[in-house]
């Protein structure tokens, strides 16, 4: 697993700023439209060739893995594993950032199942985000938002790709089941007032789970107040329709969900999905939808004889960079800035 330093603060010490620019599907730049971001590959290294790139073990490592792919205009196969190996780092680095952001972070579906019951035997009020993985050796991730009441759980779970894939059911199933056999409350009530997945489609790719299940979480806790509201619907029963299937699909989804969670939408078409039924439900999220749309056209880029959001890529990047160890304690590192702001650059005017 990655290493993670202190919090302080980084310093941006580059010399080189190789620019990065992929074209646009219309075949030509324009003004406001090309995705181009100057990113800087770390250490003292040459600019590395995606092909002869081994798996990260380094914070170092691991930034210019996700740098050169994207600087090839290619995905990795192996990024899911990657991202994997990276998680505690990258949760450490976020953690630091976010004031009470609590990320925890299961490899199964039956340690999750046993911590939610260990943190129901306290008694005590709990709100946390978690990312739940598949298994160790199956390559799939899921982000969670857990409230803890009296005793009693209730656990949102944010599917990014579809629950009809098989790594999205396989979880589902075994999440429901092992919850049901070691959380008493559960075992006790069913699951219809406890456990509620939740699809969006935002994924596309076959590799980004584990970074979009990451960034769920950070959204949930952004989002606190509507997923406060979701929680108290979950445990009222008011999604017991949804449920009889075993899930809300992105359909019924894209009405409850806060719009933050479509923030990395790889495909147009299904934001554009979400921009309709979202507006039509809603008129005062128009405004909302609005830049979320102006600023995927900012981010869609051709590859592979189709287009692709480039944001989630990008917000990979910008952690990577968060968790770089500082400068004073590896001299021969150049350090990209650490910016808030960091994908300014690639949005759409």
């Amino acid at each position: 697993m990655m290493s993670l330093p202190g919090s302080q603060q980084r310093t941006a010490n580059a010399t080189t700023s190789p620019l990065v620019t992929l074209s646009h599907p219309e075949g030509h730049a324009l003004p406001g439209k090309c995705f181009s971001a100057a990113l800087h590959f770390a250490g003292n290294v040459p600019f590395p060739e995606p092909d002869v790139l081994t798996l990260p073990d380094t914070p170092t490592h691991y930034y210019n893995f996700a740098v050169a792919f994207l600087k090839a205009n290619r995905q990795s196969m192996d990024m899911y594993w990657a991202d994997r190996d990276a998680i505690p780092a990258l949760v450490r680095s976020e953690m630091s950032l976010y004031p009470g952001l609590r990320i925890s972070h299961h490899p199964t579906p039956a340690a999750f199942a046993a911590y939610v019951s260990e943190q129901c035997r306290t008694q005590a009020s709990h709100r946390e985000q978690c990312l739940i993985e598949l298994s160790p050796k199956e390559g799939h991730c899921v982000g969670a938002d857990l409230s803890i009441d009296a005793g009693e759980p209730t656990i949102i779970v944010i599917e990014s790709s579809t629950l009809n894939a098989k790594g999205s059911a396989m979880l589902l199933l075994r999440l429901a089941n092992t919850l049901k056999d070691t959380v008493t409350s559960i075992a006790r009530n069913g699951l219809a007032r406890h456990l509620m997945f939740f699809e969006t489609g935002a994924q596309q790719s076959p590799v980004d789970c584990a970074m979009f299940s990451l960034c769920a979480c950070k959204s949930m806790f952004r989002s606190a107040a509507a997923f406060t509201s979701l929680h108290a619907r979950l445990r009222a029963g008011e999604f017991s329709e949804m449920l009889d299937k075993g899930y809300a699909a992105s359909g019924e989804a894209d009405l409850l969900l806060p719009s933050a969670l479509m923030q990395h939408t790889q495909s147009s078409t299904r934001l554009a999905d979400y921009a309709r039924r979202r507006i039509r439900h809603d008129p005062a999220q128009a405004l909302t939808v609005g830049k979320l749309i102006r600023r995927q056209k900012g981010l869609v880029f051709a590859r592979d004889e189709r287009t692709y959001s480039v944001s989630i890529e990008m917000a990979r990047i910008k952690m990577a960079g968060r968790a770089l160890p500082l400068p004073a304690q590896d001299m021969t590192l150049l350090a990209p800035p650490r910016r808030d702001d960091f994908m300014s650059s690639t949005e759409s005017q």
